[in-house]
């Protein structure tokens, strides 16, 4: 009693809608099934229905009025960026053109080095090496133009600098070294990876040509990485980047080959008195070999003399003095050390 009931038919299926005496519940079933719904107030509908109202508004302020602020900030920003990056753009550029100025000594405020004598210019590549004769009188260098340039020191004052050029056909010197009469100089070229030694003739007015070259043949295949020629004149020195030098003669001939044992060779160059043979390498130490000739200038061999011990990491260079008494070492371990000839052996001054 009291109670509303109405059919409903919805394509193939029937189903009974039925309304209670309250009228905020609706009570549904169709075939199997019984659904009941509570009716929501008018009022709180319309009060949930301005809440969310109020949300959406909020949401379409936040995307429409709040995004183009933060945009408004980007743009100084990006100003500032771009500023910095042409401020430094700027200071990059006007850093090399310092440099290139310095370079060709016409920087503003710059001056030469009041001990430096000359620029010697010639050469159109990277110079590579270069060594003063045993006399002080001339000064050969090697570059990746092709060219081996020997200098005059007595025109080092003078404007213009006169030189003998010698050209390294087909190939380029990476060492070079003169002979003790200053007539020829030795050269260690880098793809052919031999020894080419190059005799000068000299004229009256400073300049002069290359008279003759000679090839040694190639006797090892690693890299060389030094070329020296004995202050005697007897024995020439080539070293390469394994573990290996070798002694040969000025005809070109293979007098003896050692093995450092150093894992990976540095250096290697010949004291003043032509006596000993130093080579640095990746071990601490430095070593030296005796190259032992008869008194009548026979070749009798290769002996090991003595290591210079003090260094704690791989050792960079050696050299010695003129008078072959003292000796100077660099290592990777960021010292240098001096030595001093006491007797038969190096001592650590």
């Amino acid at each position: 009693p009291g109670w509303h009931v109405a059919s409903r038919v919805s394509g193939r299926t029937a189903g009974l809608i039925v309304e209670f005496r309250d009228p905020q519940i609706v009570a549904t079933f169709q075939e199997d099934s019984l659904t009941l719904v509570k009716m929501v107030d008018e009022g709180v509908f319309w009060v949930l229905l301005a809440l969310g109202a109020v949300g959406v508004a909020f949401v379409i302020h936040f995307i429409i009025f709040r995004r183009p602020k933060e945009e408004d900030k980007q743009p100084p920003a990006r100003e500032s960026s771009a500023s910095n990056a042409e401020i430094t753009h700027k200071n990059v550029t006007s850093k090399n053109a310092k440099r290139i100025q310095a370079v060709k000594g016409k920087a503003k405020g710059l001056e030469k080095h009041p001990l430096q004598a000359a620029d010697l210019k010639g050469h159109t590549g990277t110079v590579l090496d270069l060594e003063f004769s045993l006399d002080g009188k001339y000064l050969a260098s090697c570059s990746t133009d092709r060219t081996v340039r020997v200098w005059n020191v007595k025109d080092f004052l003078d404007r213009d600098h006169k030189y003998i050029r010698v050209n390294v056909d087909l190939d380029h010197a990476k060492s070079v070294s003169m002979s003790p009469d200053s007539r020829a100089v030795v050269t260690a070229t880098d793809d052919g990876n031999q020894v080419r030694v190059f005799k000068i003739s000299r004229k009256k007015d400073g300049t002069g040509t290359c008279s003759d070259v000679v090839d040694f043949l190639k006797e090892h295949s690693a890299p060389i990485i030094s070329a020296a020629v004995a202050p005697t004149g007897r024995f020439i020195l080539t070293c390469y980047s394994d573990t290996t030098f070798i002694i040969w003669n000025l005809k070109g001939e293979v007098l003896a080959r050692e093995d450092t044992k150093q894992v990976k060779n540095h250096f290697a160059c010949i004291s003043p008195c032509g006596r000993f043979v130093a080579c640095t390498g990746f071990t601490p130490d430095v070593k030296l070999w005796e190259v032992i000739f008869s008194k009548a200038g026979d070749f009798e061999g290769v002996t090991r003399a003595m290591d210079l011990k003090g260094h704690k990491a791989a050792v960079y260079c050696c050299a010695f003095s003129k008078d072959s008494m003292r000796a100077a070492t660099v290592s990777k371990d960021g010292t240098w050390k001096f030595w001093n000839q006491d007797g038969y052996s190096f001592r650590l001054l």
